[in-house]
């Protein structure tokens, strides 16, 4: 990626990435080879059955991983995203918080 071509859905990538892992205790996408970058572009992403993460946060790691950078939240609409503030409680705002 050319360095004018980075924005903040690059960093939301990154973000859905990390969320990914944190959910399922592995990377979303392994990479053992260059073969397996084209497997980034083309395949979608696969959120294993064995575990129990919600859809909500399912939906939400699979809008952060779209391929289409223009189809990726903001990194305010996932501040905004009622799965973040329903748990963080009825008194704080998250956005407050950072």
């Amino acid at each position: 990626m050319a360095k004018d071509e980075y924005d903040e859905k690059a960093d939301v990538w990154g973000l859905g990435v990390l969320t990914y892992e944190l959910a399922y205790g592995r990377v979303p996408f392994p990479i053992w080879s260059q073969s397996d970058m084209i497997k980034i572009v083309k395949d979608p992403v696969y959120f294993p059955s064995w575990t129990n993460v919600s859809e909500k946060m399912q939906n939400l790691i699979k809008t952060m991983l779209n391929k289409d950078p223009s189809r990726r939240l903001s990194l305010n609409e996932i501040l905004s995203s009622p799965l973040l503030n329903e748990n963080v409680g009825p008194r704080t705002n998250i956005r407050s918080e950072i």
